[in-house]
């Protein structure tokens, strides 16, 4: 088993250990993944009761969880109004929202669990000559417009000396309620808390090959045109001989699963 190829490794002592698959395993879902978006997943699904089961191709934190600009913002730069238009209103509040959100949750999650993951808040949006300033302002009276008051104008390079130490920028916006954190200590918090909650974590389990077509839960009378939906049985194949079977699969491996998933999803993924 070898780190995260990563700086942010080389200051953390204590690194949780998984292990890998030993026989077959059985659960409700299975999770392809063990970066941000799987751990998440796994340790919402834990808390909720639910029968989990991750499996990390290499160790946790190898792929780009581990390996990131630690960077907590909303996600939206200051051409949301391009997003925007191109969707119907309530979609675009949708999202909208989603992305505001996932600071909130991000915090909640730290305080809950006490992951000392170096959150800092406070972030600048710079602006290196005046036309990058003007569309910063736009941004702000934007976001003002949505309910988002986080944002303040610095207008000049002395308004800056406070934040930064440069003078290369004509200005910039403040936001609050963004900021910054050690991404892997964050990642190992989430895993610690997800396998506290019962969801079981492997590393070292690559998946080779997904299987869809395992066999179907029927209703008590066995027949299919009764108008009750058949669940379906998932069965993921690993590197070392192993076989996991799942009612539900969840991919969170990015384009590091162009070669397991559906055919559907890979036609989408960039090789």
């Amino acid at each position: 088993m070898t780190d995260p190829n990563s700086i942010y490794a080389a200051e953390i002592a204590d690194k949780p250990r998984f292990p890998a698959p030993t026989g077959n395993l059985d659960c409700e879902i299975a999770i392809i993944g063990g970066g941000f978006t799987g751990m998440t997943a796994a340790l919402t699904l834990a808390e909720n009761g639910h029968d989990v089961v991750l499996v990390e191709a290499d160790v946790i934190g190898s792929g780009g969880s581990g390996r990131n600009g630690g960077h907590v913002c909303q996600g939206w730069p200051n051409d949301f109004h391009h997003i925007s238009r191109q969707l119907p209103a309530d979609e675009a509040q949708l999202i909208w929202d989603a992305g505001m959100r996932a600071v909130d949750l991000l915090r909640q999650r730290v305080q809950r669990h006490k992951i000392d993951c170096d959150l800092r808040f406070g972030y600048l949006h710079a602006a290196l000559h005046d036309r990058q300033m003007q569309e910063l302002l736009a941004m702000r009276d934007e976001w003002q417009a949505k309910g988002y008051d986080h944002l303040t104008a610095l207008d000049n390079r002395d308004s800056l000396a406070g934040h930064i130490g440069t003078n290369a920028y004509v200005g910039a916006l403040h936001d609050a309620n963004s900021g910054h954190i050690q991404p892997l200590k964050y990642l190992y918090g989430l895993a610690r808390a997800a396998s506290a909650a019962g969801a079981r974590i492997y590393e070292n389990a690559g998946v080779t090959a997904l299987d869809t077509s395992v066999g179907k839960i029927r209703n008590s009378t066995g027949n299919k045109n009764t108008g009750k939906k058949a669940t379906s049985t998932k069965a993921l194949s690993l590197a070392d001989g192993q076989k996991i079977t799942a009612k539900f699969v969840l991919f969170c491996g990015n384009a590091y699963l162009q070669n397991i998933g559906t055919r559907k999803m890979t036609s989408r993924l960039a090789p």
